[in-house]
């Protein structure tokens, strides 16, 4: 099995293409077997365009997030046309629900904060620049390689020399307020268990 890390719908193109990003690296060779486009690196399969105006009909043009029904709905599709190809996202292990437990001041900016987290089992430190965070507060963490609901992938790395494990969400990045009625990082009932799959929260009880 492999991450299937991106799906893209385009359907105003020359044609409609499903576009599987599976990696980065630039490409170098491009086979072509029937409706199917498979694209190359060193010979790593690294990604597939798809020309199949029937496979996600339903679906918007855009980034397509690779929860559970999309990835059996395309791993059917692959097998039926011969690939010996199977896709999983292991989503619950990047966006978890966290406790903060110190916000700091970051040195040379005027609304960055540099935040302590627990998600149960580890700690993390993590940037943030909405301002309604707070100690004691309970959020959605982003952690190292969480693809968010737009396609983006979270990296952890430096802000302005100061080490990030990651990201405190809003209910927009979560993919649950495309209007954005709401600012700030989403903050949740103190009775949410820390560690807590992003996907397990009754989000029902929030009103998105």
């Amino acid at each position: 099995m492999q991450d299937a890390i991106k799906i893209y719908k385009n359907s105003k193109s020359f044609d409609y293409v499903i576009m599987l990003e599976m990696s980065e690296d630039k490409v170098d060779k491009v086979v072509k077997d029937q409706s199917i486009v498979q694209l190359f690196n060193q010979d790593q399969l690294v990604g597939l365009n798809i020309f199949d105006s029937s496979l996600f009909n339903d679906h918007k043009d855009g980034f397509i997030y690779p929860e559970s029904k999309v990835l059996e709905t395309l791993n059917t599709y692959l097998q039926n046309n011969g690939f010996d190809l199977s896709f999983v996202y292991n989503k619950a292990d990047y966006l978890k629900v966290a406790k903060v437990l110190e916000v700091n001041k970051v040195k040379g900016s005027d609304n960055l904060t540099l935040c302590k987290v627990s998600v149960g089992d580890s700690e993390y430190s993590m940037i943030c620049g909405a301002k309604n965070v707070k100690e004691g507060m309970k959020t959605i963490a982003a952690l190292d390689n969480a693809l968010l609901y737009d396609g983006s992938k979270i990296s952890k790395g430096e802000v302005l020399g100061v080490f990030s494990d990651g990201m405190l969400c809003s209910l927009k990045e979560l993919g649950l307020d495309p209007n954005q009625k709401h600012s700030g990082i989403v903050e949740l009932d103190q009775d949410e268990v820390v560690g807590k799959s992003f996907f397990d929260v009754d989000w029902r009880k929030y009103n998105v």
